[in-house]
């Protein structure tokens, strides 16, 4: 189906909707490639947030759990972009009009954004460990040379909690994501390519999340010096044992292990149901 788009647009104000559901865990991997993201448009709102990314205007249907909210500056937006923009926003980072999505965020002096995700305990047993993969991409360079970072926190509680509050949160260096980029001058990226993208995992351990109870994951992306990068999380993987050990399984791949047209030179990605410890050429593309 195609779609006319109007050069000009006005812009439209959308009020933040109220939104306290959490995403429940039950065990097993959970992941999350942001694919359901829009891929077109601009949204900006009457409010700082939260914002839950799975409800009107976003409608992400595959983001429950995930959230928005404006932590420095007013209103907070949310812009669907190439890496053309250096407007402090939240972001739906992809190449134009592609489905495959990042969620990005980027600073300036005056705004700053935090995205992250609310997940509660429904295993029926206190959790004291968690696994946290993903993969961060570089979507555009400020081109001061200046290092730009997603800092990650987390905190664990026996009520609701969102993305406003600052109380009690626990950092994990292991988890943050730096941009090492050096470009000497502004310019968009293609966030997908190896070259702007890193993977970033870690185990976090002698925590207590006791069934019923909220885990937040935070991530904050502050102002740095000079004109900041857009960083994105993208290809999450989360996972927290409940039980005796099991061999690991293949939950999914990407590609699919039934995709045709397939170049050998995309990129491979395997996600297994629990943490696993790989090494040397284990997978590989191969053409037919």
């Amino acid at each position: 189906m195609f779609r006319i788009i109007p050069r000009f647009i006005a812009a439209v104000l959308f009020a933040v909707v109220p939104a306290q559901a959490q995403l429940g865990y039950g065990g097993g991997v959970l992941s999350q490639d942001f694919n359901t993201l829009p891929a077109a448009g601009v949204f900006t709102f009457t409010g700082k947030g939260p914002q839950a990314l799975d409800l009107t205007p976003i409608s992400a249907s595959g983001a429950a759990g995930w959230r928005l909210y404006q932590n420095a500056g007013s209103p907070l937006s949310f812009i669907v972009d190439a890496g053309g923009s250096s407007t402090a926003s939240a972001y739906s980072h992809g190449l134009p009009g592609s489905a495959e999505r990042a969620l990005g965020l980027l600073a300036n002096t005056t705004r700053a954004c935090r995205t992250g995700l609310r997940l509660i305990n429904n295993t029926g047993v206190t959790i004291t460990q968690f696994t946290l993969g993903y993969a961060g991409e570089v979507w555009r360079t400020g081109g001061t040379g200046n290092l730009n970072q997603l800092a990650f926190h987390y905190r664990i509680s026996p009520t609701a909690l969102d993305l406003d509050n600052t109380t009690n949160l626990i950092s994990v260096a292991a988890l943050n994501f730096t941009s090492s980029l050096t470009a000497s001058s502004p310019s968009a990226l293609n966030g997908n390519l190896s070259a702007n993208r890193a993977l970033v995992s870690a185990t976090v351990t002698g925590i207590s999340w006791p069934a019923g109870h909220t885990l937040l994951l935070r991530w904050q992306d502050d102002d740095s010096s000079g004109t900041d990068d857009a960083l994105a999380i993208d290809d999450l993987v989360f996972f927290a044992p409940t039980g005796s050990n099991t061999a690991p399984q293949i939950a999914s791949t990407l590609p699919s292990a039934a995709a045709t047209g397939v170049v050998t030179t995309s990129r491979l990605a395997v996600t297994f149901d629990q943490p696993v410890n790989v090494a040397g050429s284990w997978a590989q593309l191969t053409g037919a």
